[in-house]
Order: structure tokens, then sequence, then C-alpha cells
């Protein structure tokens, strides 16, 4: 999954682009109620300082853990969320 992320440092607006990689254990509670669970490594595309690169500056990777809700219909339409830590 690609993530665009980013984040404000005084005056300055920093930019960054993941490529996000989930692995997760879906646990159903009731029919179509789930909660779902794993680790994410993200792989550090680029960075962008209001025009400038950054890449040099950051970690290549980062590490991280999901949490997740899930439903899902019969017809088989599916709604989740998912927060990371």
């Amino acid at each position: 999954m690609y993530s665009c992320q980013g984040f404000t440092l005084g005056d300055d607006l920093i930019s960054l682009d993941y490529l996000n990689l989930l692995l997760l254990a879906k646990y159903y509670v009731t029919k179509g109620l789930s909660l779902e669970a794993g680790p994410q490594i993200g792989l550090f595309l680029s960075a962008d300082n209001e025009g400038r690169d950054a890449k040099d500056t950051l970690n290549s990777v980062d590490f991280g853990v999901n949490f997740g809700v899930g439903y899902k219909w019969d017809n088989g339409l599916n709604l989740g969320f998912l927060y990371n830590v």
C-alpha cells in the first residue's frame, strides 16, 4: 500500500512517501464482525522539504503495528478501519 505521510517542523512542511507492507491476522468475533492485528514495515521512497530533498536525513525503514475492526455483509461488501501505531 502506498502511503503519503508528513509533518511540520516549525514553518517547514515535510512530505514523506512510503511503500507499506502489512501482515494482518483476522479473527471473527461474530458472524460478519472481525478484529484484525499485525505488523507493518514501511519502505521509505522519498521525502520533500518544500522543494528540497530530505531523504538522507531520515531512516529508510519504518516499523509499526496495526489494529483494526471490520464487518463483512452477506452480499460480500466489506467495511474496515485500521489504526497504525
